[in-house]
């Protein structure tokens, strides 16, 4: 592990997320394991892995049958461990784990959110007077990706490039003493831009979603419990419309919004415009009476699997229509074989010109940090 490394030759570690972490990529620099749902037995590893400070969401499983719980374990390993960071407090000294209850998508986040520039701002000020690695995953990138919810998914990667933005103000000061290097892990949904063989995009229509699909399933859930004997997608409608704009316009709405349109009525005419069209009420149809069905009783079918993925269809439905209108596509709800950029600035970001495989970041960045690759049995950890 880079991490491992590092701290092994005298340099601060920080990992930070938007994510939980024990999730895979935030783990996988700081703990070895065959499964990545065996969430216990890699947060315990996080004990004598090396890394000084780790900022994310709460660790997913706290406590094992006859073992002592997680917390007990980071403590034995010298962590202060806190719930929460507040504007401008510090992180306290020594090894901190910061694990929050809730880190929202940038769509859902209010003024006072953490955010994942807050996190980088505040790792920067707890080790600049060392030399230090700092690992930074935005994992709710991801996540909007796989979602195909392409309106959490830009403010998702403005969000990224705020904390980048942390960085490079650090940078700017230690230009001759700086590294910053940004690379993907992996492409995920297989975003297409200019759907239907379509120039066109439109993405102005996205600034009609106000939450993010994960958040949205609250709504659906909800709906579900409570949902009246005969109900049908015209009783959920109001939440779709407050939520991402789309209307169901009865022949008397459109015709009335028709003529305002027409003497000039600007928010008529975008009224009408977001009115759901045969194709589009159809889909939220389809959806609706999925979502409304025992999950258990829902179709296993690929047809099934890939217009809904392994989410609820009436959560995935309304920004599916949306990425439509804006002109965007996705090709599948996992992981695809694109090639990742990677973009470096700094003191050996010449290690990290051209084409080469992924593996490949790990001997560039200890080159770029003057540290050799360790022989194979030196690499091994229990």
């Amino acid at each position: 592990l880079i991490t491992s490394v590092a701290a092994q030759n005298g340099y601060a570690v920080g990992i930070i997320t938007d994510s939980s972490l024990d999730g895979v990529v935030p783990a996988s620099f700081y703990a070895h394991c065959a499964k990545k749902q065996n969430y216990y037995d890699i947060a315990v590893q996080a004990k004598d892995s090396g890394v000084g400070l780790m900022i994310g969401q709460v660790f997913k499983r706290q406590k094992s049958f006859k073992k002592d719980d997680l917390s007990v374990v980071l403590k034995s390993g010298g962590y202060k461990q806190i719930s929460s960071l507040k504007g401008q407090e510090k992180l306290p000294p020594g090894k901190v784990i910061a694990a929050l209850k809730n880190i929202p998508f940038a769509i859902d986040a209010k003024q006072d959110s953490p955010s994942l520039a807050a996190f980088v701002e505040k790792a920067i000020e707890k080790f600049k007077t060392e030399k230090f690695v700092l690992i930074t995953i935005a994992g709710k990138m991801n996540q909007a990706a796989e979602m195909h919810d392409t309106a959490a998914l830009i403010r998702e990667m403005d969000a990224f490039d705020r904390a980048v933005k942390k960085a490079y103000d650090f940078y700017r000061e230690r230009p001759q003493e700086t590294l910053i290097v940004v690379a993907g892990t992996v492409e995920t949904g297989g975003l297409t831009l200019g759907v239907d063989n379509s120039a066109d995009l439109d993405v102005g229509v996205l600034k009609n979603q106000k939450i993010s699909a994960e958040a949205f399933k609250s709504a659906v859930n909800r709906f579900r419990k409570r949902r009246p004997v005969g109900a049908t997608v015209e009783n959920f409608m109001p939440q779709i419309e407050k939520n991402f704009g789309l209307r169901l316009l009865s022949k008397e709405q459109k015709k009335d919004l028709t003529a305002r349109a027409e003497k000039g009525d600007e928010e008529a005419a975008l009224a009408l415009d977001m009115n759901l069209n045969a194709a589009e009420l159809s889909a939220l149809r389809e959806a609706f009476r999925y979502s409304m069905t025992e999950t258990e009783k829902r179709p296993k079918t690929e047809a099934y699997l890939n217009k809904y993925g392994k989410y609820d269809p009436l959560q995935i439905a309304p920004v599916k229509i949306l990425a439509r209108r804006a002109g965007v596509g996705y090709s599948t709800f996992g992981q695809t074989a694109v090639p990742v950029p990677v973009s470096a600035v700094g003191n050996g970001a010449f290690f990290f010109m051209g084409s080469y495989p992924q593996t490949a970041l790990f001997g560039k960045i200890l080159g770029a940090m003057g540290l050799m690759i360790p022989p194979a049995d030196q690499k091994k950890e229990p």
